[in-house]
């Protein structure tokens, strides 16, 4: 009989489950975990090969890779990189996916097709965005493009 004494004592003192959580932060925070969580779980699912998935290997986050944390560049240049990152970028490849109207071809004349990795690597329309000859300042493995030659913050990209 002690035993049940001693349970019921404890039963009283200790609350019951919240039915609610306990806030509205907590229920963002809550929410904000399971989102992300679901976002990674679609993306190891999604094996499609895409110009996004090449150029962004990393997985989902909710905070900001370090180069767009650190870099000073300005908006118009930020959006650029995020277009040719995802491949929606006003590029030739994007025109023959997407818009046949618009010509695929570089300015340059070197390239049959204005492709990401021609405009980041050899086009010599955009001088200021191929990379120098010196060394990167940070090491390949954390730069937000995956090309070895292009390890330097584009300066000026193609506008349309």
């Amino acid at each position: 009989m002690g035993g049940n004494i001693k349970q019921g004592s404890l039963r009283l003192t200790s609350s019951a489950p919240a039915i609610h959580p306990p806030s509205l932060v907590w229920a963002k925070s809550h929410a904000r975990i399971r989102a992300l969580h679901h976002w990674r779980r679609d993306w190891r699912k999604d094996a499609h090969p895409s110009p996004f998935r090449a150029a962004v290997t990393a997985e989902p986050s909710l905070t900001l890779h370090r180069y767009f944390r650190e870099n000073d560049d300005t908006r118009q240049v930020e959006c650029r990189l995020v277009h040719l990152l995802t491949g929606h970028g006003h590029v030739g490849s994007y025109y023959n996916r997407f818009v046949h109207e618009e010509s695929i071809a570089c300015q340059c004349r070197t390239a049959n097709m204005q492709t990401r990795d021609h405009l980041l690597i050899d086009c010599t329309s955009y001088p200021s965005s191929t990379p120098p000859q010196t060394p990167p300042p940070y090491p390949p493995q954390s730069c937000a493009l995956p090309f070895q030659r292009c390890l330097v913050r584009p300066g000026r990209f193609p506008s349309r």
